[in-house]
């Protein structure tokens, strides 16, 4: 790991969203509310950066708010292609802030991060609420905490053992992938803290990873003002119990 995070340095960066565009692509819409959904805040999905991860993670968590809510999931900077490489933390959350606002405008919005997502998606409603347009929320899926780093080694360590097992999924695990991964784990080093203020809940996985060693446990990121369990993996919480994974959502939603 430490061989590509220090490959990622000379991929080729961006320090400005602007040397981008304005954030066009980056963000697509998964499910329509419809008249339902017309006046409840739209979800934003905000993927892991490990490789294989993107927009395709929240199909399935998505398809349960059809005809209820909005819901949009964003593409991390670095991931597509040969594209530029975010030069540092704050530029990579300008992008996907860009992002957000182009497609969703100035309507209320819950971010929904998965696993080091939802860590991405805490600095996206940091910046959010520094510029006056706080989100009405954020659901943080089972995310590792950012601010160990033997635990975070150990954790991207568990998920590609359990990414690499699962070789028949069809992810994407080119070189562009695996370089925009160090990218992202040298970032999140590199990340200042952030204070959120807006409503937030961790959904954490109740079991561990099939690959995980005995007595391996999944260093939670401990900032949510609420937490609630589903007795699932950290992979099956967006795939075979993503029912469960919606119903407390639902439920947190709603209160």
């Amino acid at each position: 790991m430490p061989l590509l995070i220090e490959a990622s340095r000379f991929r080729p960066s961006f320090t400005s969203p602007a040397e981008l565009g304005d954030g066009d692509g980056y963000a697509v819409r998964l499910a329509s509310g419809g008249a339902a959904g017309a006046d409840r805040p739209k979800l934003v999905c905000v993927p892991s950066f490990v490789v294989g991860s993107g927009p395709h993670q929240f199909m399935r968590f998505a398809d349960r708010f059809e005809g209820r809510r909005d819901v949009y999931a964003c593409t991390l900077p670095g991931f597509r292609g040969d594209e530029p490489a975010p030069a540092s933390w704050s530029a990579a959350v300008d992008l996907v802030v860009a992002s957000i606002r182009r497609v969703v405008g100035d309507a209320p919005i819950v971010l929904v991060g998965y696993s080091i997502g939802g860590v991405v998606a805490h600095a996206v409603a940091a910046r959010l609420e520094e510029s006056g347009a706080a989100p009405a929320g954020i659901i943080m899926i089972d995310t590792p905490t950012p601010e160990d780093e033997r635990a975070s080694n150990r954790v991207f360590s568990m998920v590609m053992t359990e990414i690499l097992e699962r070789g028949d999924q069809g992810i994407a695990v080119d070189e562009a992938n695996w370089l925009a991964m160090g990218t992202w784990m040298r970032l999140l080093a590199e990340r200042p803290a952030a204070r959120v203020t807006a409503r937030s809940l961790l959904i954490r996985a109740g079991e561990p990873l099939p690959t995980s060693a005995a007595g391996q446990h999944w260093p939670a990121w401990e900032v949510a003002g609420e937490q609630a369990e589903v007795p699932a993996d950290h992979f099956a919480l967006i795939e075979a119990a993503v029912d469960q994974t919606v119903a407390v959502a639902e439920r947190w939603l709603g209160a």
